[in-house]
């Protein structure tokens, strides 16, 4: 696996996250932190997460390793559970907690900007509220009454503005829940097949699981058969054969779900 150091120290709402990382650009973190997270107050939360989902265990989602960290004055070496990136995803999904999707999508956001720059860094448009901070203080006191008042409305149009534009970059960056089924429930594979039925059952009963509107079959379908590695075969009654997908397929969370 590699040594192990932190790449990434945040705050996900009041919760101190550290992202591990190793030579192989595979991302880790501890079950101390993610139970925190997911609000449990302890590990136990997540330990009977693992225990009801073996696959859990397989290095794919989870490792152990000795880390460092500080016990009152002393700093102990002790042996931690520790998730993948895709272990994360697993378990949040799993947990059926409030901070759970909220947390995979400040996750991915994190990761996606350490791949791509090395660092996580905050948004530029940070900078545009120092900007209106500092025009308002700048603002002459010697000035008339009215045109104050006019240049501390102009800057708080700015402000609105800016709000505005970060409601609708987070709009923008949200995955569709579609792409976030595929990536959590789904295996692309150029040698897989799947029937539409159960996919689209699975899909269904994990927008329910997420509090997510179920888009229609049709919608379904056409969304993967956009996709150019995925191909729509209609159903052909002469064989009978229903409608399928080819390159993809359920994988063990979308079983599970299919299956409940």
């Amino acid at each position: 696996m590699g040594k192990l150091q932190i790449v990434k120290s945040d705050k996900f709402g009041e919760v101190a996250c550290d992202v591990y990382s190793n030579n192989n650009d595979e991302y880790f973190m501890t079950i101390d932190q993610l139970s925190q997270v997911l609000g449990y107050a302890d590990t136990s939360g997540v330990r009977q997460i693992m225990s009801r989902n073996e696959y859990l265990r397989d290095k794919e989602f989870s490792t152990r390793d000795n880390l460092s960290q500080v016990e009152g004055d002393r700093d102990v070496s002790r042996e931690r559970i520790l998730f993948t990136e895709d272990g994360i995803y697993e378990v949040t999904m799993l947990s059926q907690t409030e901070n759970g999707r909220n947390f995979r999508r400040w996750l991915r956001t994190v990761i996606k900007s350490i791949r791509k720059t090395g660092k996580y860094e905050l948004p530029n448009q940070l900078t545009r509220v120092d900007t209106i901070a500092t025009n308002v203080r700048a603002l002459s006191w010697h000035e008339t009454p009215t045109n104050r008042k006019q240049r501390v409305n102009e800057e708080l149009s700015k402000l609105r503005q800016y709000y505005y534009d970060l409601i609708d970059q987070d709009a923008a960056s949200e995955p569709e829940p579609m792409g976030i089924f595929l990536q959590d429930c789904c295996t692309v594979d150029q040698d897989s097949i799947v029937e539409r039925t159960p996919l689209y059952n699975s899909y269904v009963r994990w927008s329910c699981r997420n509090n997510v509107y179920p888009k229609t079959k049709a919608k379904l379908t056409k969304f993967l058969d956009d996709r150019e590695d995925i191909a729509y075969l209609k159903p052909d009654s002469k064989q009978l054969l229903n409608a399928r997908f080819m390159g993809i397929e359920l994988n063990a969370e979308g079983l599970r779900i299919y299956n409940e």
